[in-house]
């Protein structure tokens, strides 16, 4: 099946309290998990899921397209009897399935699924570094001696820095609590990390990652003013390109409002890290 920690239980469950759980498991005639499909509810609406970054259903390798089209039926049946009015379905962006195929996307079309949105998100693809603009390269060679990236293992200063951007920023709060992160960490200490840099020993920027079987997953890319300055981002990043063996790095959204306005500025400034572009679309049924 398609592998990312967000689809393991003691993820799932870290914001429970926020998110009603109403997954459900597809079993054959023996009796034998054959899908699964993560889902929450709220108010009669189902979403897969409404707390994490995608969903859908996970079903195993050259799985028969007649088979996933069976399991998407027998999923809107099963909610409609339940009460559910509507299904929002968050499809799984093709770079972290085991294999690339889009049998879901034509089984939700087939089924009278609507899409109501797509997001555009931004990758690089192991192998490509020819495609990095030579601006990435330059910023890399003004780093001295002073600057050191390793891995955060103290939470706290990272997180500071996190929420002081975001405030600034966008006045937002991130998604996640320092509280929440911490337990996701100690619970998955091989699949969330945060990469820091450094300056005379100070904590001045750094990115918190995820790490599925074959993506790197971005986020909370951040740093202080001493890190502006000193872009420590862009070394960040380009650190994680030339020393983790992935084959995808997903460096996350460009877009906004539902996918209706891009970020013009931020998008062109991944693509100077050899990005290329992904589709992350999201599906409605009304039952």
């Amino acid at each position: 099946m398609q592998k990312h920690i967000f689809f393991k239980r003691e993820y799932m469950d870290y914001h429970k309290d926020r998110f009603e759980d109403f997954s459900l498991v597809i079993r054959n005639q023996k009796g034998q998990i054959c899908a699964l499909f993560p889902a929450s509810v709220d108010h009669g609406v189902v979403t897969s899921h409404k707390g994490l970054t995608f969903g859908g259903m996970l079903y195993p390798k050259h799985t028969f397209i007649q088979k996933i089209l069976d399991w998407l039926t027998l999923i809107e049946q099963f909610y409609k009897r339940n009460g559910i009015t509507e299904i929002h379905y968050k499809v799984m962006p093709s770079i972290y399935k085991l294999e690339r195929g889009e049998e879901e996307s034509y089984a939700l079309f087939k089924n009278g699924w609507e899409l109501t949105r797509r997001d555009y998100s931004q990758y690089f693809t192991r192998g490509r570094q020819d495609n990095i603009h030579r601006s990435r390269y330059q910023n890399q060679r003004k780093f001295n001696q002073k600057i050191q990236i390793k891995r955060v293992d103290e939470m706290t200063s990272f997180w500071k820095i996190v929420e002081e951007n975001l405030l600034e920023r966008y006045d937002l709060k991130p998604a996640h609590s320092l509280k929440e992160i911490q337990l996701l960490m100690n619970k998955f200490p091989e699949q969330i990390k945060v990469l820091g840099g450094f300056y005379e020993n100070e904590l001045i920027g750094g990115i918190l990652f995820f790490e599925t079987e074959q993506v790197l997953r971005i986020q909370y890319p951040t740093s202080n003013s001493k890190g502006k300055e000193v872009r420590i981002v862009d070394a960040l990043l380009m650190h994680l390109i030339s020393n983790y063996v992935y084959h995808y790095i997903d460096f996350g959204h460009s877009c906004e409002e539902d996918g209706t306005w891009l970020n013009e500025s931020l998008s062109r400034y991944k693509s100077k890290f050899g990005t290329e572009g992904l589709a992350c679309d999201f599906y409605m049924k009304v039952l």
